[in-house]
C-alpha cells in the first residue's frame, strides 16, 4: 500500500525473494508518519505470506494435536504419550514412551493424522530442509543495477 491505496502490481517487483523493487521509475519514500494506519496519506506498507499453503492432511493433523493439548489441558483423557519411559516393579518391567516425552516411535507420536501427515511430508525424517548453495552466485542486487 502507498498513501492508503493499494498500489498496482506492474509498478513494482520482487527480487530474489526479499527485495522489492519499483519499476515505474520512482522511489520509494524515505519516511512515513509511523503513528498513522497504512491506509492513510503519506504512509506506506508492504504485506507479505511466507512459506507454502498447508495441505488439508496438516490441517487435519494440526488439528487433532491441538484437541489432544486441549484435552490434556482440561484434565481429560489425552491419547499422547506421557514422560514416562518406563516402570520396574516386583518383577514385572514396562515402557511407556520414548526419553522425549513425546514419541514412542521415532517419526510417530501416536494420533492418526499427526502420523500419516509426518510421514508424508519428511519420509526420510529428516532434522531440516535440504539447501543448495551456489558459491559463484553474488548474494544480493546491487543498489543501481537491473
Amino acid at each position: 500500500m502507498l498513501n492508503g491505496e493499494v498500489m498496482d502490481p506492474a509498478k513494482y517487483r520482487l527480487d530474489e525473494n526479499r527485495l522489492l523493487v519499483r519499476t515505474d521509475g520512482e522511489f520509494w519514500p524515505f519516511c512515513q508518519d509511523m503513528a498513522a494506519p497504512d491506509t492513510a496519506p503519506n504512509t506506506w506498507s508492504v504485506t507479505i505470506r511466507v512459506g507454502e499453503n498447508v495441505p488439508t492432511m496438516g490441517r487435519r493433523a494440526v488439528g487433532e494435536l491441538a484437541m489432544e493439548f486441549i484435552k490434556d489441558c482440561l484434565g481429560g483423557t489425552c491419547e499422547l504419550p506421557n514422560d514416562l519411559t518406563s516402570l520396574s516393579r516386583q518383577g514385572v518391567n514396562m515402557s511407556f514412551g520414548a526419553p522425549d516425552g513425546v514419541t514412542s516411535v521415532v517419526g510417530q507420536i501416536g494420533l492418526r493424522w499427526v502420523n500419516l501427515f509426518l510421514q508424508m511430508a519428511n519420509p526420510n525424517q529428516l532434522q531440516q530442509r535440504a539447501r543448495v548453495y551456489d558459491v559463484d552466485r553474488q548474494p544480493f542486487r546491487r543498489v543501481g543495477t537491473q
